[in-house]
């Protein structure tokens, strides 16, 4: 409402503006007029046409005065958007920049182990469940898991009394060069510090998930997750023949024969397919090493398997769960060799609590989970935002 009266009374004061100027044009050409004619006024009627005069001339100046104004409000207001878009900026820069990408929900749960006990173990249990990707130096962000879990891991080595680390994975991968990285940070932690690190899976497992857990002494899984999808891919979609049909000719000159290897503009030859499955194999033989070494299982074998329909290392996944005479029992995934044991989540903590219990050498009074979650920083620009009128002018957030 206030916008329309603004608008409605800027439409009237220029309408004002438009007649004064017309009626002083008009009395200008009247006043030559009578001048060159030479003809006589009477005294009233020339005193009357000069204060008409004098009173355009009046208005006139007035109505310049306020536009003036008028531009004046606009540019302090354009100055004060300009400044309130600045801020935004900064204090973005600042939150994505300066925040831990690790938001901590400190006192999860407590079990107790011993009255006698003397202090409390710490436990982090670190989430991973966002899409596996990023690096050690890009942007944090809700697909950065390489610097979350590196940051993670700084922060576990500074609880005091920390007992083990719990690595919570419900994932369904990601890349592999991230994976290779978030798994050499896991085994480099556990080498550092001498603390166990052991691996829950409460749903599904996946690729490049997987690889990450075989960094883990240990993987329980809960009796419906599924395990395993152990192999790489690499897709490429091309347009060549589309191109044809439509008349598009791609014409690239290059050093090389392989230059231009994965272009979609150009259909694949054999050599080039035969190098991108040599590069495929490749990454996946750094994988099923990956997963020898962790579940105490020969390369070789895995290594035959991979052409096997339904073994381990073809792609295929499996339950951890089974049922056997109407009880819950160990499935497919603990007899191949991928977990060690299938346990409901809170039967898992109360596990490896008893087993802090049991030590001889350390004897505390309770033991305190502290979840380690992804910090939601989103850098990615929405795809719509409300429109808000502010002073008349649209501001989208």
């Amino acid at each position: 409402m206030r916008g329309f009266m603004k608008g409605l009374w800027q439409g009237r004061l220029t309408r004002r503006v438009e007649d004064w100027i017309k009626r002083h044009e008009a009395l200008r050409q009247k006043e030559k007029a009578i001048h060159s004619s030479g003809a006589a006024f009477s005294g009233d009627r020339r005193l009357k046409l000069r204060e008409d005069v004098e009173q355009i001339k009046e208005a006139a100046a007035i109505s310049f005065l306020l536009i003036r104004q008028r531009g004046r409000r606009r540019a302090l207001r354009a100055t004060f958007f300009m400044l309130m878009a600045f801020a935004s900026a900064a204090g973005y820069w600042w939150y994505t920049n300066t925040q831990e990408p690790v938001q901590v929900h400190d006192a999860w749960k407590t079990i107790e182990l011993s009255k006698d006990g003397k202090g409390t173990a710490r436990v982090p249990i670190i989430q991973l469940r966002e899409e596996i990707d990023g690096d050690i130096h890009a942007e944090q962000g809700p697909q950065n898991t390489v610097r979350y879990i590196a940051d993670a891991l700084t922060r576990a080595k500074e609880e005091s009394n920390l007992a083990f680390v719990v690595l919570y994975i419900q994932n369904y991968g990601g890349t592999v060069y991230a994976a290779g990285a978030v798994h050499e940070l896991i085994m480099k932690f556990r080498n550092e510090t001498k603390k166990p690190v052991y691996v829950y899976v409460p749903g599904n497992i996946y690729s490049a998930a997987y690889w990450i857990a075989t960094a883990g002494d240990s993987i329980t899984a809960h009796p419906l997750a599924e395990v395993g999808n152990i192999g790489v891919r690499k897709t490429s979609i091309y347009k060549c023949r589309m191109g044809k049909r439509i008349g598009v000719d791609d014409e690239t000159i290059s050093t090389g024969p392989e230059k231009t290897s994965g272009s979609e503009w150009q259909c694949p030859n054999p050599y080039e397919q035969k190098t991108e499955q040599h590069i495929v194999d490749t990454l996946f033989d750094q994988f099923l090493l990956a997963v020898a070494e962790g579940r105490k299982i020969p390369f070789a074998q895995l290594k035959r398997e991979a052409r096997l329909p339904g073994s381990r290392t073809s792609g295929a996944s499996f339950v951890a769960g089974a049922v056997e005479d109407g009880k819950v029992v160990r499935g497919d995934a603990y007899r191949l060799g991928l977990i060690d044991d299938v346990l409901s989540y809170d039967a898992f903590l109360q596990k490896h609590a008893e087993e802090l219990a049991n030590n001889e050498e350390v004897h505390y009074r309770d033991v305190k989970f502290i979840v380690y979650d992804q910090r939601k920083v989103d850098n990615t620009p929405k795809e719509k935002s409300p429109t808000f009128h502010l002073f008349d002018f649209p501001f989208t957030p």
